[in-house]
């Protein structure tokens, strides 16, 4: 309202909207990896208003790679590398210079963590089906598997890593299923950066 000398008023209204609330969730595809082995984050942030920026901390530390958005400057998922274990924030902003954080800690293991199966059961039941392995660092791995007397039954020069049900011997061999027994596996695991390591051991093929 406002009045001027001759005592005559007006006035106006006008509303101020509160700005919206503005979240933001911090995952990885990994939490416990390697020393220098690679992990992507991704922020996945909500607000009703455009969200315009992603601040990364801390800078100089896990060398973060924004080479996967298409803006970097304004990057959700970067990957990043840490040499130590490392506790990694981001801070969204919206529009309205509304903020939200989250924070995910990687964790570097000093020695490796590997699931190679003593058995499997190739039966068709849709539970341990193949022979799959999950080799800490491992992005693939020359397999071969012989039986007692050195026959190779099985072969894939690179056999991806990870347990999916999907991957590795099912347990035939000339489209028959082989016998109940122990068998030999020998693996030539190449790892993230490009190092590799040979591994031997047994299992057992059940029914």
């Amino acid at each position: 309202m406002v009045k001027d000398a001759n005592s005559c008023e007006n006035s106006a209204t006008f509303t101020i909207t509160a700005p919206s609330n503005i979240t933001v969730s911090l995952s990885s595809d990994k939490q416990s990896v390697l020393s220098g082995m690679p992990v992507q984050l991704t922020a996945d942030a909500n607000s009703t208003s455009p969200i315009i920026n992603y601040y990364w901390s801390p800078l100089g530390k896990g060398n973060f790679d924004y080479s996967g958005c298409g803006d970097t400057l304004n990057c959700s998922s970067p990957s990043v590398a840490p040499a130590t274990t490392t506790t990694f924030t981001v801070v969204a902003m919206d529009a309205d210079s509304c903020t939200a954080s989250d924070t995910i800690t990687i964790s570097i293991l000093n020695q490796e963590s590997n699931f190679m199966p003593t058995a499997f059961s190739p039966n068709g039941d849709g539970m341990n089906d193949r022979f799959e392995f999950d080799i800490l660092g491992c992005t693939t791995a020359n397999v071969r598997i012989y039986d007692r007397w050195g026959q190779l039954l099985y072969s894939d020069a690179a056999q991806p890593n990870g347990i999916t049900g999907n991957k590795g011997w099912d347990g035939t061999f000339k489209g028959s299923l082989a016998e109940f027994d122990t068998y030999v596996y020998q693996l030539i695991v190449t790892y993230f950066d490009g190092a590799e390591k040979q591994m031997t051991g047994t299992f057992t093929l059940m029914k």
